[in-house]
């Protein structure tokens, strides 16, 4: 399914040939995921469960951006946070120039691409994708009397600016975007899950998996999940779902898209998938024999 339209898209012959994957990225987002599983041969179901959504309030923003070099470390946490960030600048008719004498970390090769391409130097990405590691690899460069900047989501995690206070640095939370349920066509998707027909289904944050909760109901999603791989992106999204009674199948060893769609092809061998479907086509061709 294409979004909320439920339109299919399909892919040609590879490891997860005739794989049906439901992918519950915001529609802005999906389309690597998308792209990758169609190259591996699967069907990606679209079904948007958040969407991304600029703060109304730029006053903080644009405060800090004005006095940037004041900062020691500015960290990102996401690529969205990256986008936001950039066209906020480019509206205040700023561009990358204003950071040069800032050092930038960020969570993630995703978040290190998009910082690159805006054309930012990346001066740190900790091994893991996750804040702990930032804390971590933060804490090795003295943070302590240091200013650092967190652009991030109003919902975001505390652990990074937590430990980096504990640390002694003097941190300012920049919330940029909230993440929000998105409109997506619940009709349309949940029966398709219900009747046995996606293979698995991905989560790739803790918001993309409380989303879909909310819309298979509380008491209804590890149900309606039963018998269908659930596969996420990292630890702290498969918490989340577990937390919410969901079975976790698998957690991409690394924590990104195409580590995401290496889980999908060890827990969906094709072998098994092809003699399964061989066999059906078998009997069905027996039955209307008889």
């Amino acid at each position: 399914m294409d979004g909320a339209s439920g339109t299919t898209v399909s892919g040609e012959a590879g490891a997860l040939a005739g794989r049906r994957i439901l992918v519950t990225r915001a529609q802005s987002q999906s389309a690597g995921l998308s792209e990758l599983l169609r190259r591996e041969g699967a069907e990606p179901v679209h079904f948007a469960t958040i969407r991304i959504q600029p703060t109304d309030d730029w006053s903080a923003v644009d405060a800090a951006l004005r006095v940037i070099t004041h900062y020691d470390w500015v960290v990102f946490t996401s690529a969205n946070a990256v986008r936001i960030w950039m066209e906020r600048l480019h509206t205040l008719i700023l561009d990358a120039r204003v950071m040069a004498s800032v050092r930038v970390a960020a969570i993630g090769p995703a978040t290190a691409e998009a910082l690159r391409v805006a054309g930012l130097q990346v001066d740190l990405v900790p091994p893991e994708y996750v804040a702990e590691s930032a804390l971590a690899a933060l804490g090795a460069e003295s943070v302590s009397g240091r200013k650092i900047l967190l652009p991030q989501a109003a919902t975001a995690r505390t652990v990074l600016a937590d430990g980096l206070e504990a640390a002694g640095a003097a941190v300012t939370v920049l919330p940029l975007y909230d993440t929000l349920s998105a409109q997506g066509d619940a009709g349309a998707v949940l029966p398709e899950i219900a009747s046995g027909r996606i293979d698995a289904v991905t989560f790739t944050s803790s918001s993309t998996v409380r989303s879909f909760a909310q819309y298979a109901g509380a008491t209804d999603v590890a149900p309606l999940l039963r018998g269908i791989k659930v596969v996420c992106i990292g630890p702290i999204t498969a918490t989340t779902a577990r937390g919410l009674g969901i079975r976790v199948d698998a957690v991409a060893a690394e924590h990104t898209i195409p580590g995401l769609v290496a889980a999908l092809r060890e827990i969906l061998p094709r072998d098994e998938f092809v003699e399964s479907r061989n066999l059906s086509a078998h009997e069905s061709q027996t039955a209307g024999e008889e």
